[in-house]
């Protein structure tokens, strides 16, 4: 991926980039997630903050071994956090922020370089220019 960083592309790259960290807290929409496991034994509920505001336990799930449940459990869960994912139109979150990381060292390195090829080349005129004045 190459980005420019001259003129404005540098600057509608932080704009962005601006942007994109003020949504990322943000609650979703007023919308619940549902989600179910064990044949409907077992409900979750997701809310608009990204967490577990209801799980449902019909007493007939707890039969089954504590393993099997948990599984129920962890699978009702995120059923009820993709649906509401899904229905407030947000995609799936990143696993790990390491792309991201790597992405922005990548960037700061770039722009780095471009800098000090910059404040190079000012050092290169600037000499010229004494050099003609001398």
């Amino acid at each position: 991926m190459h980005v420019d960083l001259e003129g404005e592309g540098f600057g509608r790259l932080i704009d962005s980039a601006r942007q994109a960290l003020r949504t990322a807290g943000e609650p979703l929409p007023d919308v619940t997630g549902e989600g179910e496991s064990a044949g409907g034994l077992v409900r979750a509920t997701a809310g608009g903050a990204g967490t577990l505001d209801s799980l449902r336990l019909d007493p007939r799930a707890l039969r089954a071994g504590s393993q099997e449940l948990a599984e129920q459990i962890v699978e009702a869960v995120n059923a009820a956090l993709s649906d509401l994912r899904s229905r407030a139109g947000v995609a799936p979150p990143v696993p790990g922020v390491t792309g991201l990381e790597a992405e922005l060292e990548r960037l700061q390195e770039e722009a780095l370089t471009r800098l000090d090829a910059f404040t190079g080349a000012i050092g290169d005129v600037l000499a010229r220019i004494e050099g003609r004045a001398g």
